[in-house]
């Protein structure tokens, strides 16, 4: 009975019933819109950002000065001109606890102009000097692409060249495949105005260290991807043991160059989400009130409508589970309006291509959901009882002689 005669009371009351589920509908579709945006663009973050610090480069500074009287040319990394080593050194630093993957790289100079030779398909290619992912024009380079080279794009720009304009650097004419942009995740190795395959960069280095008498062995740099599990200690014990395997090889000092922030980034991960959760609940939390104040309002204009049912005989149970149910009902009706309306946003926002993020997929969580509903009806429910007990605390005589 007391429900049946709730429904009839929401349908007389439209006005105020459509603002306390409206108010619902609202707070429910935006906790599930604004977490299934956080959870989607925090699995896109999540990696980039576990992986600062994990990805460095170790090599062995030597001379601001290059290694020929005759000409600017040699191995060079980070403003000066370094030692270069054979692979085997790569291979063994790849082989040592908590090195996810190592690779080769060789950073060859001729006066003002630098190419990075990379192995191709390599993780710690991708993750310290440049990846397909930073492609901006054209496409990345194949293992076959003997005469392809990438450009970065503000050299590009300076030199006013596209993919497929042909470029004639260091005695060769390269085929411009594609146009980079390194990303900050990317830059360990620092940037390079053309990047092609090692062996066509060792090949460069060799003939110059014939034209002018010095030595260049295949790489002057070893690009590191360690594992991102464990805390700092862990990852600075790691970096230590690759600096160690280099001096130990190379019998001098090396260098470190990464970034220092692996902890503090990884504490970035969960913000977004964090934020969108706690923003929903508050704004959640503002509608029950709003509706309890409502539900409040309700009681006090139908003061003589509960004195009526009062006299009749209804018990003050009945009273109270009328206005519980009220509140409750219009809990219920937000919160699945609530769902429906959020759940078709989340969808059709990438289709709509209302947001763009690269391999952002947008789903909708069975427990966003769930927590939608139950934070509704418990919205719901808090909305009605004070109102509910305060309408059964009324005596019949006294609502009555109000009116």
């Amino acid at each position: 009975m007391s429900a049946h005669y709730a429904m009839k009371e929401i349908k007389r009351r439209k006005l105020r019933s459509l603002a306390n589920i409206l108010g619902y509908v609202i707070a429910v579709a935006f906790l599930i819109i604004t977490v299934s945006l956080a959870q989607g663009y925090s699995l896109v973050a999540t990696g980039a950002l576990e992986r600062i610090g994990t990805h460095f480069v170790v090599y062995i500074p030597v001379s601001t000065g290059c290694p020929c009287q005759l000409a600017e040319t040699g191995a060079f990394f980070k403003g000066v001109y370094t030692a270069t080593f054979n692979s085997t050194l790569v291979d063994s630093i790849r082989e040592l606890p908590g090195v996810e993957d190592a690779a080769p790289y060789l950073m060859y100079r001729l006066d003002n102009l630098t190419i990075g030779g990379i192995e191709v398909n390599a993780l710690a290619t991708e993750t310290d000097t440049v990846s397909p992912v930073d492609i901006v024009e054209g496409r990345y380079l194949l293992t076959n692409d003997s005469n392809g080279v990438l450009l970065d794009k503000v050299f590009a720009d300076l030199m006013k060249l596209n993919v497929g304009d042909k470029i004639a650097a260091f005695n060769r004419n390269f085929t411009i495949v594609g146009i980079v942009n390194p990303s900050f995740r990317s830059r360990p190795a620092g940037i390079a105005q053309m990047y092609a395959l090692l062996s066509v960069v060792q090949n460069i280095a060799r003939f110059y260290a014939d034209l002018f008498n010095f030595v260049v062995r295949e790489a002057n740099v070893v690009l590191v991807e360690i594992s991102p599990q464990g805390d700092e200690a862990y990852i600075n014990t790691v970096k230590q043991h690759v600096l160690q395997t280099l001096e130990s090889y190379a019998g001098r000092k090396g260098a470190l160059s990464g970034y220092q922030c692996a902890v503090e980034a990884r504490k970035v991960i969960p913000v977004t989400e964090t934020s969108a959760w706690v923003t929903s609940i508050v704004l959640l939390a503002s509608v029950t009130l709003f509706s309890l104040k409502s539900q409040f309002g309700s009681v006090v204009e139908r003061t003589k409508d509960i004195g009526i049912l009062k006299a009749i005989g209804w018990a003050d149970s009945d009273v109270t589970k009328q206005i519980f149910f009220e509140s409750l009902l219009q809990g219920l009706a937000g919160g699945i309006a609530g769902i429906g309306l959020g759940y078709m946003i989340v969808l059709l926002t990438p289709q709509l291509g209302l947001i763009s993020a690269q391999n952002l997929v947008l789903t909708v969580s069975p427990l966003v959901v769930t927590i939608g509903l139950i934070t509704s009806l418990s919205g719901g429910i808090v909305a009605g009882i004070f109102p509910a007990w305060r309408a059964a605390k009324l005596q019949p005589a006294e609502a009555l002689r109000h009116f």
